[in-house]
């Protein structure tokens, strides 16, 4: 499928995410094609499909703390691979741990990311139907996960902003 998208002149990118069952799939797709598109990895497997040649990330904790990501990929980019993954270790694997634990709820996208944000600070929104709201079922542990990374601007109450009192 690949193949056919590259004889496309618009096409430029691709942002893989997709179920890895075959051994390694996403590896092969990242070192084939690096050359001929620019790969975004939606996977988590920053350190190798940077090694193979991709060249973005989608980080999810952008959304509440872009200076991480900035931080990050400067590591991918000077290849101080280790300091990258327990740089992962330390932020995006607590993140991604809640983020399956809150899909015994609910599922889609953007969930903890808006949780984050207003526990930052930032304005946010209910994510749209039919995802539900779990904001305030996953508030506490969100905010205990933020603080134990070291996350900057984290609310110290747990006052319920106007956003999460919606219907």
């Amino acid at each position: 499928m690949i193949e056919r998208l590259i004889e496309i002149p618009n096409v430029i990118g691709l942002k893989w995410a997709v179920g890895d069952a075959n051994f390694m799939t996403f590896e092969h797709m990242v070192s084939r094609f690096s050359d001929q598109l620019s790969i975004i990895d939606n996977q988590i497997r920053f350190l190798t499909s940077h090694i193979l040649g991709a060249r973005s990330i989608e980080l999810h904790i952008c959304n509440h703390w872009p200076q991480f990501g900035v931080r990050l990929w400067r590591l991918l980019e000077e290849q101080n691979y280790v300091a990258a993954q327990q740089e992962m270790i330390r932020v995006v694997l607590p993140f991604m741990q809640l983020w399956v634990e809150m899909e015994t709820y609910t599922s889609g996208d953007g969930y903890l990311d808006k949780l984050c944000m207003e526990l930052v600070g930032l304005d946010s929104s209910r994510c749209r139907p039919p995802t539900r709201d779990v904001r305030d079922k996953f508030r506490e542990k969100a905010r205990q996960m933020l603080l134990q990374c070291k996350t900057p601007r984290v609310v110290e109450s747990l006052c319920k902003t106007s956003i999460s009192q919606e219907a």
